[in-house]
């Protein structure tokens, strides 16, 4: 009777045992599945920063582009003008600067045109 009394406790105490080593499986299970989620969370987070800023640069670099078209636009309309003007006369002679403006002109024109009497 005492014996089994002794078994009785030695098999509690095994179950006791038993119990706490998977309570504290469980929690270390759990803290590697949050730190997982953690890690899913930032990675997420980073990736949208990521995308955010490549965004930006894109619209940045799209409006840079667009007032690059306009003035190369506007730069081919001074550039028509100015061919119809050498068409219409035949010994005149202009020098223009990089912004299309006439920097030079020979005697044989009376008329001195500018970048803002051509639009």
């Amino acid at each position: 009777m005492l014996q089994n009394q002794y078994k009785a406790e030695v098999r509690q105490r095994k179950i006791n045992l038993l119990q706490a080593e998977n309570q504290l499986k469980t929690v270390e299970l759990i803290a590697v599945k949050n730190q997982g989620l953690v890690t899913i969370v930032i990675s997420i987070f980073a990736l949208v920063i990521l995308l955010l800023t490549v965004n930006h640069h894109i619209r940045k670099e799209k409006m840079r582009l667009t007032r690059h078209n306009k003035t190369i636009r506007a730069n081919k309309k001074q550039l028509i003008l100015l061919s119809i003007a050498f068409k219409n006369t035949a010994n005149a002679v202009w020098i223009s600067n990089k912004d299309f403006e006439i920097a030079v002109v020979n005697n044989a024109t009376s008329l001195i045109y500018t970048n803002k009497s051509l639009k």
